[in-house]
C-alpha cells in the first residue's frame, strides 16, 4: 500500500506553515517535534538522510530553500513513491506560484489545502499533473479558486467512445 498519514510543511526554524492528515498520523506537534529533534537540530548535516524511522512512523522530507517538505507514513509503504510525490508536489507549487517559498506559502495557504486534497485522496497519490489541476483548480487575480461546471476527463476516467447513461 502506498499510503501517507500526514503531509507538512515546516520552515528551517521548525515553524509549521501547512498540516494536512490523511489517516491516524501522530500529531501536528509530534511530527514537529520529532523532525525538528532528529533533523533541524543535528549536528552534521551530511549524516542527514531523507528517510528515516522513529517508532512506528517514518519520515520521508525534501528540502526546498528554507522550507521542508515531510510525509509521514505508518503504515509499510513504498517510501519511493511517497518521495516521489514530494518532489511532484514541490513541482506543482512552482507551476502554481512560481516560486515556493514561506512567504508564498503563507499567502496561498488556501490554494495549497485546495491542491493537496485533489492531489492526494485519504493518503494515496491522485492526481499530480499541474496541467490536469489547472482545468479544474484555478487561480485568478484575486487568489480565488474557481471551479469549471465539468470535471476533465483526465481525472474521471471517463470513456469518450462509450454511449450516454451507461454504467
Amino acid at each position: 500500500a502506498i499510503m501517507a498519514s500526514s503531509i507538512t510543511i515546516l520552515t528551517a526554524k521548525g515553524k509549521e506553515l501547512i498540516q494536512r492528515n490523511y489517516r491516524e498520523a501522530s500529531s501536528s506537534r509530534n511530527v514537529r517535534e520529532i523532525f525538528k529533534q532528529r533533523v533541524l537540530e543535528a549536528h552534521d548535516e551530511s549524516d542527514l538522510k531523507p528517510i528515516f524511522q522513529d517508532g512506528t512512523c517514518n519520515y520521508c522530507f525534501i528540502r526546498h530553500g528554507d522550507l521542508y517538505f515531510i510525509a509521514t507514513v505508518t503504515m509499510n509503504a513504498n517510501v519511493a513513491v511517497i518521495m516521489a510525490f514530494l518532489y511532484k508536489l514541490l513541482a506543482v507549487f512552482k507551476e502554481y506560484f512560481k516560486s515556493v517559498e514561506e512567504e508564498s506559502v503563507k499567502d496561498n495557504f488556501v490554494l495549497i489545502y485546495e491542491l493537496l486534497d485533489e492531489m492526494m485522496d485519504n493518503g494515496y497519490p491522485q492526481a499530480t499533473e499541474p496541467k490536469i489541476l489547472k482545468e479544474f483548480i484555478n487561480q485568478s487575480e484575486a487568489n480565488v479558486v474557481v471551479r469549471p461546471k465539468a470535471i476533465p476527463t483526465a481525472v474521471t476516467g471517463q470513456t469518450p467512445w462509450r454511449s450516454e447513461g451507461i454504467v
